[in-house]
């Protein structure tokens, strides 16, 4: 195994001034305020004139392709911040099951 010679990569934060401290929330904070973006929209139905969908599903005879029966084709809410209570104009996203 030769070691290979790769560039440094050096932190912004080295490069701010003395005295100065950054620190990143907690992911758990970021969304502790409300629902998140998949809760929100968890109450919605896929719509029938979601083609990409029903195609996908009525594909291999019936059986689904390989995104229909790997993935999850889950709502979602666009908006930020997420809609409160529940989200009427979703987003429709392939997310892993």
């Amino acid at each position: 195994n030769q070691q290979r010679n790769l560039p440094r990569l050096t932190c912004l934060a080295s490069s701010q001034p003395p005295g100065f401290h950054h620190e990143m929330a907690p992911v758990e904070t970021v969304e502790s305020s409300g629902p998140s973006m998949w809760e929100a929209a968890a109450h919605n139905e896929i719509p029938k004139e979601h083609w990409e969908y029903q195609f996908r599903k009525l594909a291999n005879e019936g059986k689904g392709d390989a995104a229909y029966n790997s993935l999850a084709y889950s709502p979602c809410c666009p908006h930020q911040p997420v809609c409160q209570p529940k989200c009427e104009f979703p987003l429709f996203v392939w997310k892993k099951k």
